[in-house]
């Protein structure tokens, strides 16, 4: 994201995310436990009671590596296209000095 928008930008973003996942989980799990009478907090305590542990686990670990394998390819498309850029600018920064160097050589030599 930073190679996308900039730097203050993506930091701005990371920023809203971070708070925004914070703050409104921690108002999601205010709300629920509130309201008794909501089908969604007895249906999670009765689905975590019924798993063993290593099935929480995985409940919990598998979405979250497919998350970070998901920002890995991400991110390796922004390098990527990044370098690419950078690599086609050196070029043509080369081919300009090599022209440059060229026609002043062969003008000293005539």
């Amino acid at each position: 994201m930073i190679f996308k928008y900039g730097y203050m930008k993506a930091k701005m973003a990371n920023f809203i995310l971070f708070f925004v996942l914070i703050v409104g989980g921690s108002g999601l799990i205010n709300y629920s436990s509130k309201n008794n009478d909501t089908t969604l907090n007895p249906s999670i305590i009765n689905i975590f009671n019924n798993r063993a542990d290593l099935e929480i686990l995985l409940m919990l670990m598998v979405p979250l590596l497919l998350m970070l394998i998901c920002s890995y390819f991400i991110s390796l498309t922004f390098y990527k296209k990044e370098n690419l850029k950078i690599y086609k600018k050196n070029c043509v920064e080369k081919e300009a000095y090599l022209f440059h160097s060229y026609t002043v050589y062969s003008s000293l030599r005539s």
